[in-house]
């Protein structure tokens, strides 16, 4: 009896293994370091095109000296400034209003890609 009971639930155990689910789910690809709290990326997250880790380092580069770094990209309020020159970690852009903002790791904002300079890798040995 026993001997029946534990080939039935082997055999209860194969067949549920072979069901698959299927689901229309999309997760933002994150890292396990990042964590966003940006009230407009968890909104727009699906519009956003997400950098490689060979695209994401950046330098600002504003023209009176810094970089504003706002919460919402549609809003006026600045959170924080990064001076020129200084490295920031861009994680993904969008595009809004004709421009190209992106959300900044380390200050947890976004900011204008126009306003931000490629920082190339250094090729030095």
């Amino acid at each position: 009896m026993i001997r029946r009971t534990f080939v039935l639930l082997a055999v209860c155990f194969l067949l549920i293994s072979t069901i698959t689910a299927h689901a229309d789910l999309i997760v933002p690809p994150r890292e396990p370091h990042i964590v966003v709290s940006n009230d407009f990326y968890m909104k727009a997250w699906a519009r956003c095109t997400y950098l490689n880790k060979h695209d994401q380092r950046y330098c600002a580069n504003g023209e009176g000296g810094f970089v504003s770094v706002k919460e919402d990209p549609r809003s006026e309020d600045e959170i924080a400034i990064i001076k020129n020159n200084e490295e920031c970690i861009v994680i993904c852009t969008i595009s809004l209003r004709d421009s190209i903002w992106g959300l900044v790791k380390d200050y947890n904002g976004w900011v204008l890609i126009n306003e931000l300079m490629k920082n190339e890798p250094d090729s030095s040995p």
